[in-house]
């Protein structure tokens, strides 16, 4: 090994800790063709992210789809809510690769009273996933998985739909 692993990973004011996930009432973005599941993510031991914010980041994702500057690829996917992001993942609608996921990412502050979202992040500067997202992907993984095994009939689509994470990531 050439690389001086003294000099890699080290990461001097970082205190790790566990997040937990709790699932919310999915996003039925007003528009006909996008139903979302909606995971509020949060560091373990602080309170959950708050409900009118909640209710403001499905607002803002409703909009966007309206606009069209989300595009609703298969209709069906999730979205994480941590303490600074919002990650809007869909999966693909490709008739060839729909086991591609596919995401956009916004950057959401709380300064004083005010929200702000801001229309997204560079995926190739800040990333597609952190990782305790990571943990929600790979249920979710499994779930989409399961559900392209299904017959792909509205049952499954429910079940889909109602098959969610919570707990420790």
């Amino acid at each position: 090994m050439n690389a001086n692993l003294g000099n890699l990973g080290n990461f001097q004011f970082y205190e790790h800790g566990p997040r937990v996930v709790v699932a919310e009432s999915p996003l039925d973005s007003g528009n006909p063709m996008m139903v979302l599941k909606f995971y509020n993510m949060f560091r373990k031991g602080t309170e959950p992210i708050m409900k009118r914010d909640i209710n403001l980041a499905k607002g803002f994702i409703e909009t966007e789809a309206r606009m069209s500057r989300l595009n609703d690829e298969s209709g069906l996917g999730f979205i994480i809510m941590s303490q600074g992001f919002l990650n809007v993942a869909r999966w693909s609608n490709d008739r060839e690769t729909p086991y591609l996921l596919k995401n956009q990412v916004y950057e959401w502050k709380v300064k004083g009273d005010e929200r702000i979202l801001t229309k997204g992040v560079d995926l190739n500067k800040d990333g597609a996933f952190c990782m305790f997202e990571l943990g929600v992907v790979d249920y979710e993984r499994k779930a989409w998985e399961k559900y392209l095994k299904s017959e792909r009939r509205i049952p499954d689509k429910i079940e889909y739909v109602n098959d969610t994470f919570a707990g420790e990531v």
